[in-house]
């Protein structure tokens, strides 16, 4: 049985068209309607990290959420709870995750780094040329974006950059993931 799903705003020959056909047939990532993705808009919190949860399957957690702004009904309760328990998530503040704030290509190169570690091996530190935009990487974020390169889950911008303190597409959480489990 096969499963294909496509999207009127990703279309072939899009650079993320391969990943999003590919988790899509895995149920792992979902478009914002039937026939659109929004492959430029912002990756929430939460977006991010129920697409790790689906893609790293990732055990349900009966353990409560601990954070006041994840609503016992919210859709993403669920990776949420299952996120923290395990310690792949933190939340911004004490007892606050955020959910619709959006995610940083370094805080996503963090959270891809931890779930990969989770469920796959440890990565060894990068290796080889940094990012020539290196310096604007926060510390704590310096040594995920590093593995997470050498390892091949994420790739920079025109001209060698990494842009770590933007705002992460849904497109480019889509391609990490899908590099993460396919390459």
């Amino acid at each position: 049985m096969e499963y294909s799903k496509s999207y009127a705003d990703v279309p072939p020959g899009n650079w993320a068209y391969e990943a999003l056909q590919v988790l899509a047939a895995k149920h792992v990532a979902e478009g914002v309607t039937s026939d659109t993705f929004t492959p430029n808009e912002p990756v929430t919190r939460a977006e991010f990290t129920a697409l790790l949860f689906r893609a790293f399957e990732f055990a349900p957690s009966k353990e409560a959420v601990g954070f006041l702004d994840v609503a016992s009904d919210a859709w993403y309760k669920e990776p949420v709870g299952a996120a923290s328990s395990i310690g792949l998530i933190q939340g911004v503040e004490q007892g606050r995750f955020a959910p619709n704030e959006p995610v940083t290509r370094e805080q996503m190169a963090v959270l891809l780094v931890r779930a990969w570690e989770r469920k796959v091996a440890l990565i060894e530190p990068g290796k080889g040329n940094p990012f020539k935009d290196s310096v604007n990487i926060a510390n704590w974020a310096a040594d995920a974006v590093s593995k997470a390169r050498s390892a091949g889950l994420i790739s920079g911008k025109d001209g060698d950059r990494f842009d770590p303190k933007s705002v992460a597409t849904r497109a480019e959480s889509v391609q990490a993931i899908f590099n993460a489990l396919f390459k």
